[in-house]
């Protein structure tokens, strides 16, 4: 897995084609910044099955959410948090602390 954190916009597409080029399968891009959702909706859709695209650290449940809605695969939380788990249990399959959004 590799981390992007607040790569800039230009220099997003050429960073993640050249991991996932090179085999790396999961990229989470970090929820610390605006253009989070955008990025994950354009990587996802770039890469399709090449790659499972997610966030990190998310902190609510409403970000989980406007993730999930923007193609993310999984969403990395930095603590258990009751409510949060409540809503991602269903789809949950690990017992790590990450929340898998989409089957």
């Amino acid at each position: 897995m590799a981390v992007l954190r607040q790569i800039p916009e230009e220099y997003l597409v050429p960073l993640a084609d050249l991991l996932v080029e090179g085999g790396v399968r999961s990229l989470e891009i970090t929820h610390d910044y605006a253009r989070t959702t955008d990025d994950v909706a354009m990587l996802s859709q770039r890469y399709g099955a090449d790659a499972s695209v997610g966030v990190g650290t998310t902190w609510s449940v409403e970000l989980a959410e406007s993730a999930a809605a923007a193609g993310a695969e999984f969403c990395v939380i930095p603590g258990v948090d009751v409510p949060q788990c409540g809503a991602t249990q269903p789809q949950h399959r690990s017992h790590h602390k990450t929340a898998h959004l989409h089957d």
